[in-house]
């Protein structure tokens, strides 16, 4: 009987494990809705949707840092007028070494605003959540533990 206590125990716990490995985009911030917008929008409108979750596809590029451009060709010259900046806050830089990298992608994340000093103005940055590749028709990569919260603030 104590074996069997001892066994469901432990399942218990490690399905607990189990499922903190899987983040809740829903749940971490209280909404469900994602707002689609094309990039085009997010460029020439940005305070419009900072500070909230967006789904918008463009061509992904991370060399050293992390820029969704409008087109292959914008990410072949580093046109970054022409992109939003994406946001690795992974600890081993997991979206430059994802197999997405330089290609066509579909994000879902949240735009956050972010000041620029240089410029003393807000401007947005992309917090990644999923990235799925619409040339291989799948997802190559998805948070797997919440965005730390003092980047949210």
């Amino acid at each position: 009987m104590l074996k069997a206590l001892l066994g469901v125990c432990c399942f218990l716990l490690s399905s607990a494990v189990v499922a903190e490995e899987k983040f809740n985009a829903d749940q971490f911030y209280g909404s469900t809705e994602v707002l689609p917008v094309s990039l085009v929008q997010l460029i020439a409108t940005p305070d419009k949707f900072l500070n909230k979750r967006i789904r918008v596809r463009g061509h992904f590029l991370s060399a050293g840092d992390s820029w969704l451009y409008l087109t292959s060709d914008h990410a072949k010259f580093r046109d970054n007028k022409s992109a939003i900046n994406v946001l690795d806050d992974t600890e081993t830089g997991e979206l430059y070494d994802m197999e997405c990298n330089n290609g066509w992608v579909d994000i879902k994340g949240y735009f956050l605003a972010t000041f620029r000093s240089d410029r003393r103005e807000i401007e947005g940055r992309l917090i990644v959540d999923s990235v799925y590749s619409l040339n291989k028709e799948k997802y190559c990569w998805e948070r797997k533990k919440a965005v730390p919260v003092e980047l949210l603030k």
